[in-house]
């Protein structure tokens, strides 16, 4: 439906390498629009006796879409499609959730195991909703910045998923607990903090 008009608009549509290339009719030869997927919104809507998805982003400056066909088992197959090229991700396809392992204000941290390796990690699943967009994109640089570090002496991001509400990083699970509570509940001497603090500053 135009945005500005309100009339139904026909458009010809093709998702190739994550990208959504949009042409006015089937024999058109370029695209009037171009819509890079990664990391894009789809969900299912619908209005009257139409169907449709709804491709969106929280930034601002993305131009939200709302597409509709006739026949119900069309859009589905569009969305199951898109989500592959949107990179959207269902935590529950992959991996099984075991124990909760800890949380603060704005996210909790979970163990789970690969459901295909049986390998065992914690997974960190942060509210987005909860976070400021400044916070959101002090997590994103965080998470970047990382995400490429490799060190024996960081705990190992995995993966990363982000959904309209949850950004999950998949992390190795390590064993011992908090240093904090470590510390707290043990009287240390002067050689084993020693050790700690080596440890610490070889990561940094």
């Amino acid at each position: 439906m135009g945005r500005r008009t309100n009339i139904w608009q026909s458009r010809y549509h093709v998702v190739k390498n994550h990208i959504m290339y949009i042409y006015k009719n089937k024999n058109s030869s370029e695209p009037k629009h171009v819509i890079f997927l990664k990391g894009i919104y789809c969900e299912k809507i619908q209005e009257k006796n139409l169907f449709g998805f709804h491709l969106f982003h929280e930034c601002d400056n993305f131009k939200e879409r709302r597409l509709f066909h006739k026949d119900e088992k069309v859009i589905d197959t569009w969305i199951n499609k898109l989500h592959f090229h949107c990179q959207f991700y269902n935590m529950n396809k992959w991996y099984t959730q075991t124990a909760r392992l800890g949380g603060g204000k704005f996210s909790e941290v979970f163990e789970a195991r690969n459901k295909s390796t049986q390998a065992r990690l914690a997974f960190k699943r942060i509210d987005k909703t909860k976070l400021s967009p400044r916070e959101k994109e002090f997590l994103r640089d965080e998470i970047q910045i990382i995400s490429l570090v490799s060190h024996p002496n960081i705990v190992e991001i995995k993966e990363v998923y982000e959904t309209k509400r949850w950004i999950f990083i998949m992390m190795e699970q390590v064993q011992g607990g908090e240093l904090f509570n470590y510390l707290a509940q043990n009287i240390l001497l002067e050689h084993e903090i020693a050790n700690i603090m080596r440890q610490i500053l070889l990561g940094i």
